[in-house]
């Protein structure tokens, strides 16, 4: 019977992609936070003008690795709050269908 519902495949696959997002970003921030803040703090190097341009173009980068990847999960958690959390068994097997061939 195709009509009986069931879970949306597509929110594990969207809740699991949030995990291993988060363990990548929990792993990659720190390689230019602490970088960027020893600069800041001035426990590395200081006091000419190119040390105040890396430190600057440090701590942009630094911001927009921050924005761009709290973007890029905003995005994630947008699509799986669009999910029904249940649909048809027939829905089912076409995301199952469609997840397998990549669309």
């Amino acid at each position: 019977m195709s009509g009986q519902m069931v879970d949306n495949p597509r929110r594990a696959w969207l809740q699991s992609l949030l995990a291993d997002m988060d363990e990548a970003l929990d792993a990659m921030r720190p390689v230019l936070d602490k970088p960027a803040a020893d600069f800041g703090g001035g426990k590395a190097w200081i006091g000419s003008a190119e040390a105040a341009r890396f430190h600057a173009d440090l701590a942009g980068r630094k911001n927009s690795v921050h924005t761009l990847t709290g973007g890029l999960r905003e995005v994630v958690e947008n699509a799986l709050k669009a999910e029904p959390l249940q649909v048809t068994e027939g829905q089912a097997r076409q995301m199952q269908s469609d997840h397998e061939h990549g669309w």
